[in-house]
């Protein structure tokens, strides 16, 4: 009798720890949708908030080091412009955006520059003052997303942008979905197999003979960029070619926060700590 109940209490442990587990990592597209708005969303303020730096002429105080090494990279923007964009683009510093000059420097400093710029106290006040209204991010952040929405994660189905905006606005706002502002939740490693979450590309039969049109551009465009690339851009843009499975299925680890940019160099965890995404929001 005594085997009886504990079998029927370990039974009921097991199933209340499969049950938790369900209803964290919950499989569904509509999941990792929000999971990816709320990314994009906190992508959309870190940006507006870096640029405050620019915009407002702040100047910030970096290490050292990590202050030599910024304007070192800087100066090869001729060469960014001319091999890596194919041709003459607009002056990034000129436009006094500070986010894409990030794009001049080397990836594995993009975490400490950020940290650098969120962490000045004239920027946290601008932050706090000039920043755009919450609701007013996440109706410019979903127009963008109509493409994907119906293309990538819902086919057949129409977004309705006016709703999507106001339904992340509550996300953002409202105290009980606090939790999911937060490295933890969004850190798509902590699910199960979180690597092999994927699901064909919507009308793949119908598509694959466009998409092999586009993965030969692709092999043909690599091939003359690696023969431009000088040797020390080499590390940062490895130009692998894709196979035909990368384009038939979406990895839904590719709208989410990544650790892996740049073969590694660019971990996004540094730079979307708890307190940043608090600052941000």
């Amino acid at each position: 009798m005594q085997k009886q109940i504990n079998f029927g209490i370990c039974s009921i442990k097991n199933y209340v720890k499969k049950y938790k587990e369900k209803n964290k990592f919950n499989y569904d597209k509509r999941h990792f949708w929000t999971m990816h708005i709320i990314t994009s969303y906190l992508r959309s303020r870190l940006t507006e908030a870096v640029n405050l730096k620019s915009k407002y002429n702040v100047e910030v105080k970096y290490p050292k080091e990590l202050w030599r090494l910024y304007y070192k990279e800087l100066k090869e923007e001729k060469w960014y412009n001319k091999k890596v964009m194919g041709g003459p683009i607009p002056n990034l510093k000129k436009r006094g955006e500070f986010y894409k000059m990030l794009w001049y420097v080397d990836p594995a400093y993009w975490s400490d520059l950020i940290n650098a710029v969120l962490g000045d106290k004239e920027i946290i006040k601008l932050i706090k003052t000039k920043m755009s209204k919450r609701i007013d991010t996440c109706r410019r952040l979903v127009e963008p997303l109509k493409i994907e929405y119906e293309e990538h994660w819902f086919p057949g189905s129409k977004m309705d942008t006016h709703l999507e905006a106001q339904n992340l606005h509550k996300v953002v706002t409202e105290k009980r979905h606090r939790d999911k502002f937060s490295p933890s939740y969004l850190d798509i490693r902590k699910a199960p197999n979180w690597n092999t979450i994927k699901w064909e590309m919507p009308d793949w039969d119908k598509k694959k003979l466009k998409r092999l049109k586009w993965l030969k551009y692709i092999k043909t465009s690599n091939k003359r960029w690696r023969k431009m690339m000088p040797d020390y851009a080499k590390t940062t843009y490895k130009l692998e070619d894709p196979n035909i499975d990368d384009m038939r299925y979406q990895k839904v680890t590719t709208w989410l926060l990544k650790h892996d940019w740049y073969e590694g160099k660019v971990n996004q965890f540094k730079h979307y700590t708890q307190k940043n995404i608090n600052l941000i929001r």
